[in-house]
């Protein structure tokens, strides 16, 4: 099947939706960041990535991370901003939130929303939100880059995954996966409500959400508490 029936079967069936620009433009940037480095996969049939093609990363309808490509590279280096707490405005997400990734195809001037998050063993990964504030002393003899990153690939074409097991699977609630529910695994959702995330692990930080409602508060910690052997 030729690339363009593709796209025209992707549009009836929901999976693309018309770009009204030409590409995602610019994020708007804040002192809270991640970065996301990985490669861009494409399932069966899905465009390949190519030149001015895109990634855009969203927070409610809000571009908070870009990334163009300047051939057929897959390579691709995200930095997503986060909210700044120190502003009363929202300027993204803030830690344990979700995002959502957008693919640009430019040669249809399409924009793909069935971008998958993969771990690098090829699996769903359930990605949430873990920037941090980059405060760099001043005097420093060398830039440093302090900001967190992750390993992490995209996945054009795929299904998305809901992540987190059944509601009814008390082991989501092991978050530290040490297989047992007990108070450390409360301290550890507690860790990531406060910022305090240096250490644990991506599977940790995926499982801090335990009751599925796509934030890490301390409603986690408690239903952690409730379900603890």
């Amino acid at each position: 099947m030729r690339r363009g029936n593709l796209v025209l079967l992707a549009l009836m069936t929901g999976a693309l939706t018309p770009s009204a620009l030409a590409q995602f433009g610019t994020p708007g940037s804040t002192n809270v960041k991640e970065k996301i480095v990985g490669k861009l996969l494409s399932a069966e049939g899905a465009p390949t990535p190519a030149a001015s093609d895109q990634i855009g990363v969203f927070f409610k309808n809000s571009l908070v991370g870009a990334f163009t490509f300047a051939d057929s590279q897959t390579d691709f280096t995200l930095t997503i901003f986060g909210d700044n707490p120190s502003t009363t405005a929202i300027e993204g997400p803030k830690a344990g939130e979700k995002v959502e990734f957008r693919f640009y195809d430019a040669s249809a001037n399409v924009t793909r929303t069935d971008v998958r998050v993969e771990n690098l063993q090829g699996e769903a990964f359930n990605y949430r939100y873990a920037g941090e504030e980059n405060l760099i002393p001043d005097g420093l003899p060398i830039p440093i880059d302090l900001t967190p990153t992750r390993n992490l690939n995209l996945r054009v074409g795929a299904a998305q995954s809901g992540g987190g097991g059944s509601g009814n699977d008390r082991a989501k609630y092991d978050v530290d996966g040490n297989g047992t529910i007990d108070e450390a695994d409360a301290a550890m959702v507690l860790r990531m409500v406060i910022g305090a995330r240096r250490g644990l692990t991506d599977d940790q930080l995926e499982a801090a959400d335990v009751n599925g409602d796509s934030k890490v508060d301390t409603n986690d910690a408690i239903a952690v508490m409730q379900n603890r052997k």
